[in-house]
């Protein structure tokens, strides 16, 4: 049987290469291709940032979302008057961020994850100032179930927000319990038993 030409190409590169050598070549390779494809230059980006993602801590002070966080006007993806509304008695993740964003995008994956393993038993909601069917259609495509509400133009969809992402892990009463600007690790075990505590308190 005729060997594989690629394989043989393959065995004599590595037998003229330092290892060293091998992983020079391939950094170099990343950096052409980031430079030609935009596209895959954001994949890099994401997957490093995914990389070096850590969980979020719990806040030590304590703090509260008010009345006129609740009932910020916000709209849905058919342009219905809409507010992110009080979690009837589940915790609730709240994720103000983009679907262009790196950052954003990096944490993603890890939300829904959050999902999976809850259900129905907390609420994800992400809120963005994008176009609804940019934002829809990346969601759609990588099978994200964050209920999606939009902000609109100028207007801060949060007070004191200034960042994206920025996401806030909040009680049923309305406490802030986990924040953090940048993305972060929201599938690991500080988060997890944190939401495990809140869902045993409500039995």
């Amino acid at each position: 049987m005729a060997a594989n030409p690629l394989r043989q190409a393959w065995t004599k590169y590595c037998a003229r290469k330092t290892r060293k050598g091998i992983v020079s070549d391939f950094v170099f390779l990343a950096i052409v291709v980031t430079l030609l494809w935009p596209t895959a230059r954001e994949g890099l980006q994401v997957y490093a940032i995914r990389a070096s993602m850590f969980q979020p801590k719990p806040m030590r002070e304590v703090a509260f979302l008010d009345s006129a966080d609740w009932t910020a006007q916000l709209t849905d993806a058919d342009g219905r008057p809409v507010c992110i509304g009080q979690p009837l008695g589940r915790p609730m993740l709240i994720s103000i961020g983009a679907t262009w964003c790196v950052q954003s995008r990096a944490e993603l994956a890890s939300q829904q994850r959050l999902i999976n393993a809850y259900a129905d038993s907390i609420e994800v909601v992400m809120v963005t100032d994008e176009e609804p069917a940019e934002a829809l259609a990346y969601m759609t495509r990588h099978s994200y179930g964050h209920r999606l509400l939009f902000c609109p133009d100028e207007s801060e969809p949060m007070r004191g927000v200034k960042s994206i992402p920025t996401t806030l892990l909040v009680a049923p009463n309305g406490r802030i319990l986990i924040r953090k600007v940048g993305a972060a690790k929201w599938n690991g075990s500080v988060v997890r038993r944190t939401i495990d505590s809140l869902l045993h308190d409500r039995q």
